[in-house]
């Protein structure tokens, strides 16, 4: 439990303070800001937005659809169960992402850089759990909706970890690195700061943690808990 959940945590939360509390975010803005002649001259290039944005995400979708037909048809068959419980695990652990930072986004609206003054927009800053004018527009900011395609695919280290442990360590380096990847597309564009990815990141392992301890039987969902599996 320590080393799947507690530690990540804790260095998320690091991140989160180092760039939301001491306004890290804002400087790192302003650098990619600045970097395009003080504008998001980036904000519509078809590279950042048609290919990195919208094929992406309509990829995204192709792959949970093939991912939820591939588990209907393992449950079809009836054979392999371990695998069958590992693809359910898995679905439910990415739909259970993409739904709760879609949740997120609507209870907490937050601006994107765009939105700004100080980057070109036209609102002020509030923070976080700031309270905000009732005339305020609801912009849907936070979390980042568009890093969250790769993070909640962070579930494929437990999709291995049952099934070939050799690959976990990879399958969540390659989740990690996309979700990186995509939060850095939608910073450059002006769509997020970092602390947005951060949280994401750090809501979507939390979830696919809980997603697998839970559908874990329960005298192994204990011992690993307890650190007593290595794997885990």
């Amino acid at each position: 439990m320590l080393k799947t959940l507690i530690l990540p945590l804790l260095l998320f939360s690091l991140l989160f303070e180092l760039f939301y509390q001491q306004k890290l975010d804002f400087v790192l803005a302003d650098w990619w800001y600045q970097l395009q002649g003080g504008q998001w001259a980036l904000q519509h290039h078809w590279l950042m937005q048609s290919l990195l944005h919208d094929r992406v995400r309509n990829l995204n979708l192709l792959l949970v659809l093939a991912l939820l037909g591939y588990a209907l048809w393992q449950r079809w068959i009836g054979k392999a169960a371990l695998l069958s419980h590992a693809l359910w695990t898995l679905l439910y652990a990415v739909l259970s992402c993409f739904a709760l930072v879609s949740l997120l986004k609507h209870l907490l609206p937050m601006e994107c850089p765009w939105d700004l003054l100080q980057f070109g927009g036209d609102m002020p800053f509030y923070g976080l759990l700031q309270q905000r004018p009732d005339a305020a527009p609801v912009h849907l900011c936070f979390p980042a909706g568009h890093a969250s395609i790769g993070f909640a695919w962070l579930g494929l280290y437990y999709f291995f970890l049952d099934l070939k442990p050799q690959w976990a360590n990879k399958a969540l380096a390659g989740a990690a690195l996309a979700g990186t990847v995509l939060g850095a597309v939608q910073q450059i564009r002006g769509a997020h700061f970092f602390s947005h990815d951060i949280f994401t990141a750090a809501l979507c392992w939390t979830v696919c943690t809980a997603i697998y301890f839970i559908r874990l039987p329960k005298p192994t969902a204990q011992a690993r808990l307890a650190g007593v599996d290595h794997n885990a």
